[in-house]
């Protein structure tokens, strides 16, 4: 039988008025040294917390989760494949990684106390933690069976593999509107950025509506064709119906007047090959 593994784990609130001391839960900062795992997750969609407290910067809110998201799992995957003694000069503790990327302030966001448990699964104990203190009284149409950030981290694990990881940098386009940025993207002469995109939803409508939006921010991009080319990396819906709806989407996206390029997820070792050895 496999061992227990000690694990500790902090949640990332949001405390709008510190007088009320009403609290949502917005994320979750998990590790597990013995397995070398260190993992965030966010909550995809602010409307929840938007509808508890109208007037909230709500883009604001989501823009800071999703930095805080980008950072510490850019140094999960610096972390994953380390030696022991390497590892061991890192943080030991999810809430030291936490206030490391996002240091304790007067804003309203603040880290939990730290918790602890006992896994032989950590991935498994990160989800079903993320359920329970996160989304668990979300209605259904605001949850996700997995996130974007779910997404880029199993595409991520291809990039690592050949070496790219450490290339990968944000990259803002000018827009008829406004700026849109790349979180991850690499560049050898042109930009290849590279957008996950979550179709496993819970309702098949918000599949397409997700798409459409997508589309929507896409079209409003004024970067010429040969500077950029926008790869989406789809995570792909576990129902009949979600990926009915997925092949719809696909066909939006599909549509977009950028240089673009649909990638599955079974495609994604086969995507980080040949990027590789486009930059090298």
């Amino acid at each position: 039988m496999e061992p227990l593994k000690p694990y500790s784990y902090v949640i990332l609130q949001y405390l709008p008025d510190i007088m009320t001391g009403e609290v949502l839960n917005i994320g979750i900062v998990f590790f597990c040294p013995a397995n070398q795992f260190l993992a965030v997750r966010m909550r995809p969609s602010i409307t929840r917390i938007s509808q508890a407290f109208p007037g909230i910067n709500g883009q604001g809110l989501k823009r800071i989760a999703g930095w805080i998201s980008t950072s510490i799992g850019k140094q999960a995957r610096q972390l994953y494949g380390k030696s022991r003694n390497l590892f061991l000069e890192e943080p030991m503790s999810a809430r030291a990684f936490a206030l490391a990327h996002f240091p304790k302030d007067d804003s309203s966001l603040r880290w939990s106390e730290e918790r602890h448990g006992l896994t032989v699964d950590p991935e498994a104990e990160l989800a079903r933690l993320f359920e329970r203190v996160v989304v668990h009284y979300d209605r259904p149409l605001d949850r996700n069976a997995r996130s974007d950030a779910d997404v880029w981290f199993e595409y991520s694990k291809a990039l690592e593999s050949v070496g790219l990881a450490s290339e990968l940098q944000e990259h803002t386009v000018s827009g008829e509107i406004e700026p849109y940025k790349f979180d991850h993207a690499l560049k050898n002469g042109r930009w290849h950025c590279l957008e996950p995109l979550s179709f496993d939803l819970m309702r098949p409508e918000s599949i397409k509506a997700k798409a459409r939006d997508k589309f929507a921010e896409m079209s409003f991009l004024t970067a010429p064709k040969e500077d950029l080319k926008v790869y989406f990396l789809i995570g792909e819906p576990h129902t009949d119906d979600g990926r009915r709806a997925a092949e719809t989407a696909i066909r939006i996206l599909e549509h977009s007047p950028l240089d673009k390029e649909i990638v599955r997820e079974s495609e994604a070792a086969a995507l980080a090959s040949r990027l590789a050895a486009t930059m090298h």
